[in-house]
């Protein structure tokens, strides 16, 4: 804040073992003084303090904000696609595996989904699985009686987000993501998800159903970590 007017802000998510930082953004008049980077400092000194890990996604096209973020310790772990479907895109049907059920959650899976969701992401977060339970959509892949998957999606300013998203193997995650990003495409926005560009049969997958690459980002740490897991969608909103 300067002379009351806020120039800069930054967003800090903690969550036990890992914090994640963004966005971080300062009104372009104010630019070119420093005060990224001190948001920056100040944002890893709120989420990080005794935090072994501190993530970030990183547009892949801001130079300067790349030698900020690897001044400040963070490294690049792996390339991200932000895919985007264009609204009312008409979706081929997904394919799952014959004895996996897509449905949508109950409240009896809540404790599930938050384990589920906790293994993928490195650190429970009860609350956004709360919010996408109670403010958006969700989908859970059931084999006989085991939780074998799940999708979340919400729709916020006009645009669908699906993610996260993990499943037992690639097949099925593209289902989920697929009939998850369907159902809100068919409200007439556009629909978003950022996933690892590594996986190249979901990326192929996605674009086959219509989805093209909104924007490249950078997967960033600091302190350990390593890559997204396995059949894995990112978080959109906390980027994570």
């Amino acid at each position: 804040e300067e002379d009351g007017e806020v120039v800069g802000l930054s967003w800090v998510h903690p969550r036990g073992p890992v914090a994640t930082i963004g966005p971080i953004a300062v009104d372009p008049r104010a630019q070119g003084r420093g005060i990224g980077r001190r948001l920056l400092e100040r944002a890893i000194e709120l989420g990080g303090r005794g935090v072994p890990q501190v993530r970030l996604v990183h547009e892949s096209f801001n130079s300067q904000a790349l030698g900020l973020y690897l001044h400040a310790g963070f490294r690049v772990v792996a390339p991200l696609l932000d895919l985007e479907l264009p609204p009312g895109a008409a979706l081929p049907p997904p394919s799952a595996p014959r004895t996996v059920v897509l449905r949508p959650p109950t409240s009896d899976d809540r404790v599930r989904l938050v384990a589920r969701d906790a293994r993928a992401f490195g650190a429970p977060r009860p609350q956004n699985v709360d919010l996408y339970l109670t403010r958006g959509r969700a989908l859970v892949a059931e084999s006989a009686t085991t939780l074998a998957g799940y999708a979340f999606g919400i729709g916020f300013r006009g645009t669908g987000y699906v993610g996260s998203a993990s499943a037992d193997d690639p097949g099925l995650l593209l289902a989920l993501v697929v009939t998850l990003a369907a159902e809100l495409s068919a409200r007439g926005v556009a629909v978003r998800t950022l996933v690892p560009a590594a996986d190249r049969r979901l990326v192929d997958g996605l674009a086959a159903a219509g989805f093209r690459v909104f924007r490249a980002c950078h997967y960033m740490a600091r302190g350990g970590g390593t890559a997204p897991p396995p059949n894995y969608v990112l978080m959109n909103g906390d980027m994570m």
